[in-house]
């Protein structure tokens, strides 16, 4: 009777408040909206850790452009009940996402978003299923932008390796100092295998070094220790 009485009391209200969008309890039960709040804040914040490194998995190499309509389209038939009204809301969200310019917000992270937002709707699971599926049709070739494109003229090889490569990692501050150390040692294992090579032209080693340092620190560290580098890394020196 007694922990009958108590959830009885804690759950009553004298009032409720409109705040905002919010309807708000006034009485013993604001106590445990507060601990309810908290709570799947917590959750949210540990569930947040896992899904972002599922997500990248899931959507590693894919383009949201080519995925953007085949992707959501594909989960939305596998599941057979996600109601039209959901997927007409879903896809304004996705419309919204692909409105963005790429100097706003790059394909790779709209597509880590997609993944975010299809996982909500179907699951892991399913949207993991789904990429393996669609494959190589909604896989999107790794491509250097023009801003680095515009650096690499004139560089040579045998200079920016691995300069260029120890350099980047100086920059980057992405990830922990071991996770960084295995990230190099996996773009000096490329560039060793380039450096051995001596039927490949100075230009081909110079943009597949790039790419493999792109994978890993991004283009704004590249191009940052491409502009600290010139002109030592250039053929007029």
């Amino acid at each position: 009777m007694a922990s009958f009485g108590a959830m009885a009391l804690f759950r009553s209200s004298l009032l409720n408040v409109r705040v905002g969008d919010t309807d708000v309890a006034v009485g013993p039960a604001i106590l445990f909206q507060v601990l309810m709040f908290a709570t799947d804040r917590a959750v949210d914040r540990t569930r947040g850790n896992i899904r972002s490194t599922l997500v990248a998995d899931i959507m590693r190499g894919v383009s949201f452009t080519l995925a953007k309509e085949a992707l959501p389209n594909f989960c939305f038939e596998l599941m057979q009940n996600v109601p039209m009204d959901e997927q007409q809301r879903f896809r304004q969200v996705v419309d919204a996402l692909a409105s963005k310019s790429p100097s706003d917000m790059r394909d790779s992270v709209k597509a880590l978003n997609l993944g975010l937002m299809l996982m909500n709707v179907v699951g892991r699971q399913v949207l993991a299923t789904a990429v393996r599926a669609l494959g190589e049709r909604i896989q999107g070739p790794n491509a250097l932008d023009l801003p680095v494109l515009g650096r690499l003229r004139g560089v040579v090889f045998d200079r920016a390796f691995p300069t260029l490569v120890d350099v980047c990692f100086v920059m980057s501050q992405y990830g922990s100092v071991a996770e960084r150390q295995a990230r190099k040692a996996e773009v000096m294992q490329v560039g060793e295998g380039l450096s051995a090579n001596q039927t490949m032209d100075n230009a081909t080693k110079v943009t597949l070094l790039a790419l493999a340092l792109q994978q890993q620190v991004g283009d704004t560290v590249l191009v940052s220790a491409l502009v600290q580098l010139d002109p030592s890394l250039n053929q007029r020196v």
